[in-house]
């Protein structure tokens, strides 16, 4: 083959190339045109008012301001967050206890004999039993304790800053009481009409009210009246303490032995354990 025939067959190839990988100007311009019909034109625009006004955003809401729907099991009361609420069936082999929020009386539906938590602990109380009926009622607290709850103690004293109170708790149905605030765990009482003092007519000028009736609170009441001993701090016998139960007035009085003395406090009492057994439903407000 001479070498004009190879020079052409080269020549040939490279038009061959040429032709495969570029274009003609023709299918350029084919390619790059564009479909007007999906782009919104400036008098579109202009026409709805998106070019010379803001638009209002009182139809929209923020994120911050969109519930977020939570939902929230309590025993087996089902409820979502701004919706309704449904009692689930509970099984029949029921594991018979059930965890919540709050009390669960007139609330929960469970069988006699389920118990139920309260992981919030409401008011002292942290597990209940059904105890009567099949709705949901009849539920009482098996493991309670108030704490220490300071009552409005009448005929109070104070001595270098420090008063005396009336303390009361609950522990389960267990009802105590604690009289002291003064140096030493001493019980005080202002001198007879001292500013304060309450007078108990009954017992003239030896009685002194240190709780008004009524004042023993709801959840914590006797459902009989009780008596006891009050002593000064070396064991001298100063007189008796009185609790009014439920069918009188709900209140404490101290009766003395003696006249209570108009010149003179008496800051140095003990009184005798005050405690009883109360049939009350568990307190719904603590003092």
């Amino acid at each position: 083959m001479s070498n004009l025939e190879e020079f052409a067959k080269a020549v040939a190839k490279d038009i061959k190339r040429i032709e495969t990988n570029y274009a003609t100007k023709e299918e350029m311009h084919e390619a790059t045109e564009i479909d007007y019909s999906q782009i919104v034109t400036h008098e579109e625009l202009e026409g709805k008012h998106y070019l010379t006004q803001h638009q209002s955003l009182a139809d929209y809401a923020k994120k911050s301001e969109i519930v977020k729907p939570q939902l929230t099991l309590t025993g087996n009361d089902l409820s979502i967050t701004g919706g309704n609420r449904v009692t689930l069936p509970l099984p029949e082999n029921v594991g018979h206890e059930i965890r919540g929020t709050g009390s669960p009386e007139g609330r929960i539906t469970a069988e006699i004999g389920t118990t139920y938590v309260d992981v919030n602990v409401t008011n002292g109380a942290l597990k209940w039993i059904k105890e009567s009926g099949n709705g949901n009622t009849g539920w009482k607290v098996l493991t309670g304790d108030t704490g220490w709850r300071t009552l409005r103690t009448l005929s109070k004293l104070t001595v270098g800053g420090r008063t005396s109170f009336i303390k009361i708790r609950r522990v389960n149905n267990l009802v105590s009481y604690q009289f002291g605030g003064l140096d030493w765990g001493w019980f005080g009482i202002i001198r007879r009409e001292g500013p304060g003092f309450v007078r108990h007519s009954s017992t003239g000028d030896r009685g002194v009210k240190v709780l008004n009736p009524g004042d023993i609170p709801e959840g914590f009441r006797s459902e009989s009246s009780l008596i006891g001993s009050i002593y000064s701090d070396s064991g001298k016998p100063y007189g008796i303490w009185y609790l009014g139960g439920k069918s009188d007035a709900n209140y404490i009085q101290f009766s003395f032995n003696d006249v209570i003395p108009t010149d003179r406090d008496i800051g140095d009492i003990r009184v005798s354990a005050v405690s009883y057994i109360t049939d009350e439903p568990w307190p719904t407000t603590l003092p």
